[in-house]
């Protein structure tokens, strides 16, 4: 059977796995496969799973069979009015999908904004900068009065730049609903959304909708069963199809039904392995009204800018490499009514913290040298040198960087300096309170995976543990993107071991006594050492996520010493 292969669209299909020694790790991946439908009245038509989906863009009705549209308007399609009455040329998107027959099916349609780069389009990613973006979730029916397009006078037509959209556009019209169709006496749930563009061609040498290119995508699933998208997203890792225009207004016609030619004007495309792909912007369904899409966020409201909430309940931004910590009332501290705690740190107490984001892995050295090479040197003062331990904790002979060391946590970095590189990322070092609940999830647990004692190096890289490289030397550390089965709560890596952690917090013993709450602490306002936290390689009970340990400010730092950013 024919299928549309997802590696010949994305490449190989790869997914990042932690291996543990004389163990077996599964490698798990979601992939949903489309294969060719045939319904000739489309561009596309594609099944995959039990959804069936159709797709098109015309720009013309090309009857003679040419390529691309007649120049003289002979063949344009002439649907919408223009402001004196007359229906002008009007350009075609359209997406039909049903998900299976049955009442207990409900077919959801998710659609992007079009976009228009109508002043200097080079290609379909990076070249394109959005000069009118149109929202498709408007009351069906014309969006705007004709020939009132541009500006604020359209509320479905938004300007990022300069550019005016009445330069290229007279109407839009957005007709969408469910067809009352049948299959064996049963609904068929077929749900559909078209977008109608009243175009205006050049006159002469001036600009028209020629100049323009166009962009969207979509993509449909079963409201009522379990699906890898959620809310317009596809879940990070999950492999699966949807629907892309990309459309040079000047030269496109009304293409014939294709299936795996990735030149044409719309084609499918996979979601990949390799990263979250962007929320879909706006839904509809059998029942779902029309409306921009607002992605679950695990019961904040609003998500946190730039975050996703993932499947595995924690938050994430995948451009920022951060995770979010929602504002919480918890009980830091150690627990000295438990045995097992071991605690040598001050009492247990209430903290309240706002939201934040954090680090989800210690800094690595290329993101520390990139920064310290480019800054003002004094802020990288003491100085380091690529060519010594400086960016990468040592190697067991302490006499030069390990070629291995790719990702691993940077070192010997003074408190100072370290707090210099997240101001220039927009944060801060992490506040022990901060830090604390990140690391434990505010339940009072003694590990940032839970109360059990670790299980050989499967958790963390710690006391007894001895990585090596390809070659068989020593590394000390380990990747900060490193043992994902110790991640903590709110998937923070490697907050047990590998490297201690700077913070910004003074060392202080004092603190409200309970039921009395502290409220977004920073430590003693001064004093002589930092607080460190979170053990290293050589760790023990130090991983406890309430340890603590101590640093002064300018001190250089050691080969088991990093940090991590918070704001």
């Amino acid at each position: 059977m024919d299928f549309q292969n997802p590696t010949t669209v994305g490449g190989p299909l790869t997914r990042g796995v932690t291996c543990q020694q004389n163990a077996d790790v599964a490698v798990q991946f979601d992939v949903a496969l489309m294969r060719p439908a045939q319904q000739g009245f489309f561009d596309i038509a594609v099944n995959f799973n039990n959804i069936f989906c159709s797709a098109k863009f015309d720009c013309c009705d090309d009857s003679d069979g040419t390529a691309g549209c007649a120049t003289d308007g002979s063949e344009d399609i002439t649907l919408l009015f223009e402001p004196g009455g007359a229906r002008g040329p009007t350009m075609v998107l359209g997406f039909a999908c049903t998900a299976a027959v049955g009442t207990d099916v409900a077919t959801v349609l998710y659609l992007d904004a079009l976009e228009l780069d109508c002043t200097a389009p080079t290609d379909f990613g990076a070249g394109f900068e959005a000069d009118v973006v149109i929202d498709p979730a408007g009351s069906a029916g014309n969006q705007c009065v004709a020939g009132e397009v541009g500006g604020d006078e359209c509320a479905a037509v938004t300007s990022p730049t300069s550019a005016d959209a009445d330069t290229y556009l007279y109407q839009i019209g957005v007709y969408r609903g469910v067809e009352q169709l049948t299959s064996g006496g049963v609904l068929a749930q077929k749900v559909y959304w078209n977008v109608a563009l009243g175009v205006k061609p050049k006159v002469d040498a001036g600009a028209g909708i020629e100049d323009c290119w166009l962009r969207t995508r979509g993509t449909a699933h079963d409201g009522s069963g379990t699906s890898v998208v959620d809310g317009g997203v596809i879940a990070p890792g999950a492999v699966y199809p949807f629907v892309t225009w990309e459309v040079a207004l000047g030269t496109c016609g009304a293409e014939v039904l294709t299936f795996g030619d990735a030149t044409t004007m719309v084609k499918p495309g996979y979601s990949t392995t390799a990263e979250a792909e962007p929320a879909f912007g706006f839904e509809y369904g059998t029942d779902t009204p029309a409306a921009p899409v607002t992605p679950p966020c695990g019961g904040l409201d609003p998500c946190p800018l730039g975050f996703t909430f993932t499947l595995s309940g924690t938050w994430e931004n995948y451009t920022t490499g951060e995770v979010y910590v929602p504002e919480t009332l918890f009980w830091m501290g150690c627990d000295h009514t438990v045995a097992a705690f071991q605690c040598a740190e001050w009492d247990a107490h209430w903290v309240w913290l706002d939201g934040f984001a954090i680090g989800k892995t210690e800094v690595p050295w290329e993101a520390y040298k990139a920064w310290c090479d480019s800054a003002d040197p004094a802020t990288c003062t003491p100085s380091h040198s690529f060519t010594t331990t400086a960016y990468g904790t040592a190697r067991v002979d302490a006499t030069s960087l390990n070629p291995a060391k790719a990702g691993h946590p940077v070192n010997y970095v003074s408190w100072v300096q370290a707090q210099q590189y997240c101001f220039a990322q927009g944060g801060d070092l992490c506040t022990e309170a901060q830090w604390e609940l990140a690391a434990g999830g505010g339940g009072a647990q003694k590990y940032p995976w839970g109360n059990t004692e670790p299980s050989g190096c499967v958790e963390a890289n710690w006391s007894g543990c001895t990585p090596v490289d390809d070659a068989g030397n020593p590394t000390v550390t380990e990747a900060v993107t490193s043992h994902p089965a110790g991640a903590s709560p709110y998937g923070a890596l490697n907050m047990g071991g590998n490297v201690y952690e700077l913070t910004r917090d003074w060392l202080t013993g004092s603190f409200p006594a309970p039921p009395a709450i502290s409220i977004n602490p920073t430590g003693a306002a001064t004093g002589t050492n930092k607080v460190v936290k979170g053990g290293a390689y050589n760790a023990g009970t130090e991983m406890r996520v309430f340890n603590r340990v101590i640093t002064t400010p300018t001190h250089a730092g050691s080969g088991g010493g990093g940090f991590r950013c918070c704001r």
